[in-house]
């Protein structure tokens, strides 16, 4: 392990979190909460501190291998976390580390639960840094730090989220949510007038094939609950898009809707968006493969002697492609099984936990029952909240990240 390029890496992040900090500060300025600013300022010149003195390490050696990528990123996620928690505490907001850290948490990794009854009490800059740690860790912070592109995240800045919203602006919501969960290659192709190839994408078709039929089914079966066919569609589209493109608004309380749309909303929790997108999820493009794969393993136990290759956008998938792909959802059921567990140990009915996280490692935001849309995440003991937070920054950084910070071949000197 290269200690002193990782160590480096983690004082340029943090004194940009310094920097970013201060605009929060700003607005505590505007509205003239001075305590509030105090607080910012403060960890703003903590944060900057303790980043310039990382990052004055100097690196012997300039090599930089997957293991270091893997431990940089993972660490900066985690340091970040911490140091954004810190105006939460100091302020009284939320006087709870543990609480203080999932909030943060849930915003850097785009998440949006809460653990907040209310949050149009907060002050205006605590409220600003809450959302706009959205906005932070929307890419990813490494990528952040290449190319500042402003994209979707959870966290209401109401206590009905978008219920009280119009529909007008529900709509544009739902629409804009629903493009951001696109394979952004997709529209790079668009700018690049190759109109058939972005059209030829499997994954863009299958994406959009699936919200379409969740919404027709969904707007079926809660048509009686609502004033008109409209408003039922609405309703179905809004949560569709919010749910499989892991944004994790809500405009109604969906955890009253009829069992099948309930558990169509659980399954999308699961899909995602597309790979290359701001979305979170196992992905439209590994369920592919993997359906792929399937078909191509029954077509050889018929045919031992067929050749019967998967294919994917017309090209074949390698070996490598389809391990990973599988090793992935191994890794990820394996952390789905023990959180499950873990968060058991609470006490709470199954759908609760179970839809808890779900919502959590796929990066959504509202689960069911006592997690569901109009509740909230503080019901949970600390324990099962730092089970939550580390399913949180695992879903973020698809699992393997975190997964090598526990081995320790990871932090061996060679």
């Amino acid at each position: 392990m290269n200690y002193a390029i990782v160590f480096r890496l983690l004082g340029y992040v943090l004194m940009i979190e310094g920097a970013l900090l201060l605009l929060p500060a700003a607005a505590s300025l505007v509205y003239g909460e001075w305590m509030v600013l105090g607080v910012f300022l403060l960890t703003a010149a903590v944060s900057a501190g303790i980043g310039y003195a990382l990052h004055t390490i100097k690196p012997r050696s300039k090599v930089f291998y997957m293991r270091e990528g893997f431990a940089a990123t993972s660490l900066c996620w985690v340091f970040i976390s911490v140091m954004g928690a810190v105006p939460f505490v100091l302020t009284g907001c939320i006087p709870n580390p543990v609480d203080a850290l999932f909030e943060t948490v849930s915003g850097f990794t785009t998440t949006g639960a809460s653990i907040l009854p209310a949050v149009e009490g907060l002050p205006n800059g605590i409220l600003f840094w809450r959302s706009f740690t959205h906005w932070i860790g929307g890419m990813g912070v490494l990528v952040f730090l290449l190319s500042l592109l402003p994209l979707t995240g959870g966290f209401g800045f109401r206590n009905d989220s978008f219920a009280s919203f119009s529909p007008y602006i529900q709509w544009v919501v739902t629409i804009f949510m629903i493009l951001f969960g696109v394979n952004f290659n997709a529209y790079f192709l668009l700018l690049m007038r190759k109109f058939r190839r972005a059209a030829a994408s499997e994954e863009v078709r299958g994406y959009f094939v699936v919200i379409a039929v969740a919404v027709g089914i969904i707007t079926a079966n809660i048509y009686s609950m609502y004033n008109s066919f409209g408003e039922a569609l609405r309703q179905a589209a809004f949560q569709v898009g919010s749910i499989i493109t892991t944004t994790g608004f809500s405009s109604c309380d969906f955890d009253l809707w009829p069992t099948l749309s309930k558990e169509i909303l659980v399954m999308l929790m699961f899909i995602g968006a597309c790979a290359g997108s701001t979305g979170g999820g196992i992905k439209v493009s590994r369920f592919l493969i993997l359906g792929k794969t399937l078909a191509k393993e029954l077509k050889t136990a018929l045919h031992p002697q067929v050749v019967a290759p998967a294919r994917m956008d017309g090209k074949l998938l390698n070996h490598e492609t389809i391990r990973t792909t599988n090793v992935f959802v191994a890794a990820y059921i394996f952390i789905f099984a023990a959180s499950f567990f873990l968060i058991s140990l609470n006490g709470f009915d199954m759908v609760t936990n179970f839809t808890a996280v779900a919502a959590t490692l796929n990066n959504i935001g509202p689960g069911l029952e006592m997690a569901g849309p109009m509740q909230n995440f503080g019901c949970f003991a600390d324990p099962a909240k730092l089970v939550l937070i580390f399913d949180m920054l695992a879903g973020r950084l698809e699992i393997f990240p975190m997964l090598v910070l526990f081995m320790p071949d990871t932090w061996r000197r060679f």
